[in-house]
Parts: C-alpha cells; sequence; structure tokens
C-alpha cells in the first residue's frame, strides 16, 4: 500500500488513498522558496498574512554590508616603526610580560606581520567599525600620556608592540 504524495493545492481536502482510507494533506515545508530580490527569509520562516489570512514567508530586507573607511576626524597621526624594527623587541616584551595581547596571532604584532606593511596595515579592519590604524592611534594616545607623566621601561616597550617609538631616549 503506497501512500499518494500531497500536492498544495490539496491543502486541507481531504485524499483517499488506494485502501480506501481518508487522509488530510498539510502543507510541506518547501526550502526553495524564494523572496524578492534584496530580501531573505526571517524568523520564524512563515506569518499569517494579514491581507489574505493564508501563511506566507516572513521576508524581509538584507543588510548591506558596510564597507570600512577610516574616520575622517583630525587626530595626531603617529609615526609607524617597521615591523621588523618593532619584532626586535618581541622577545624582551614576551620577558617581562609586557602586551600578551599586541603579540598574539590575532593581535596587533601578529596582524602586521601578516600584512607586511603600515600603508595596508592602517585600513585594514580590526572590527566590523574600526580599523588597525584608529586602534593604535587610541591606544598609543592613552598610553603615551602616561608614559610622558611617568616614563618607564615596560610601558615603552607596551609602545613598541604597537609600533611606535616614543620620542627621547631609552628609559631603563
Amino acid at each position: 500500500m503506497s501512500k499518494k504524495k500531497c500536492k498544495t493545492d490539496l491543502l486541507k481536502r481531504p485524499v483517499k488513498n488506494p485502501d480506501g482510507t481518508i487522509r488530510y494533506c498539510k502543507l510541506s515545508k518547501s526550502k526553495n522558496k524564494q523572496c524578492w530580490p534584496n530580501y531573505k527569509i526571517g524568523s520564524p520562516r512563515t506569518k499569517i498574512s494579514s491581507r489574505t489570512g493564508k501563511r506566507v514567508n516572513n521576508c524581509i530586507k538584507r543588510k548591506k554590508s558596510k564597507t570600512i573607511t577610516p574616520t575622517k576626524k583630525k587626530s595626531k597621526t603617529y609615526l609607524w616603526m617597521s615591523y621588523s624594527n618593532a619584532s626586535k623587541y618581541i622577545k624582551e616584551a614576551k620577558r617581562l610580560g609586557v602586551s600578551k595581547v599586541a603579540r598574539s596571532r590575532s593581535g596587533f604584532m601578529g596582524v602586521y606581520k601578516r600584512i607586511g606593511t603600515s600603508k595596508k596595515m592602517k585600513l585594514y579592519p580590526a572590527s566590523k567599525t574600526l580599523t588597525w590604524g584608529e586602534k593604535r592611534n587610541a591606544f598609543i594616545k592613552r598610553h603615551n600620556a602616561q608614559y610622558v607623566k611617568n616614563p618607564t621601561y615596560r610601558r615603552w616597550l607596551a609602545l613598541i608592540m604597537w609600533a611606535y617609538k616614543p620620542p627621547g631616549k631609552k628609559p631603563e
């Protein structure tokens, strides 16, 4: 005894099986139902239409992906050290336990190593809304203010791990 497949136009209509029993077809959940261009199926997948009273796809507008553009604020730009010059201090920073996050693979120095140049690094996204150049400027602005008040070797190393060499001689 094989059962006949329901057709969508037979929704809530009785269907007679070959063995004589009657059953009611249900609407199958099709994964290929489409929405308009620039729309996608949302959550919940379907809803009851207020106009027709029937179950329809819940189509929602797709969010446009934002491209990151550097801020146009005129903030002080800090000179960049090359990766090769900054990487000379990684062992010393590791020995003193300075800038663990900045030294990591996904931190500033890890990304700088992969990207290669300061010009590319300035525009490379650190998050959805922030570039590495902006993140670096914010870090240097915070830490350099403290460094000017009380220059310590650990803070000097932290600034080096963000490819910035503070002016003046190295503190001991």
